[in-house]
């Protein structure tokens, strides 16, 4: 058996916050900013400027505790083992184990931006892919 310390996240779930909190957060937004009468065009900018900052450290913060959690993965002959290492609202399961029937594909990537190796795991039930 073999164990290693790794970081794990699920694609769907970071595309779903990339997407939809920005939107959440810009939403209310427009709607005060229609709604209000002819405002400066520098208070105008003014607010589009700092909801545009919160939005993006709200994603960034959001992703880095708790879409990307770390994680101790046990690999042995019949299969591999996820547990994971901290409490995640986007995460309820912290404990998956898999049999090697049941993982489609395992492909190793490498991420020239922040310079980091990482291997994508498929599912084939349920259904998922998740990164390590």
């Amino acid at each position: 058996m073999q164990q290693f310390n790794v970081k794990y996240s699920r694609n769907k779930s970071v595309v779903a916050v990339l997407i939809l909190l920005p939107l959440l957060i810009f939403a209310p937004v427009v709607v005060l900013l229609v709604s209000l009468p002819s405002l400066p065009y520098w208070i105008l900018l003014s607010i589009v400027c700092v909801v545009l900052l919160f939005s993006i450290l709200t994603v960034t913060q959001l992703v880095k505790r708790q879409l990307t959690v770390s994680c101790t993965i046990q690999i042995d002959e019949t299969g591999l083992e996820i547990q994971l290492l901290k409490h995640s609202l986007f995460y309820p399961v912290s404990h998956y184990k898999s049999s090697w029937s049941n993982i489609e594909n395992v492909s190793s990537n490498f991420d020239p931006q922040l310079s980091v190796h990482f291997y994508q795991v498929s599912f084939r039930h349920p259904s998922r892919t998740i990164n390590l």
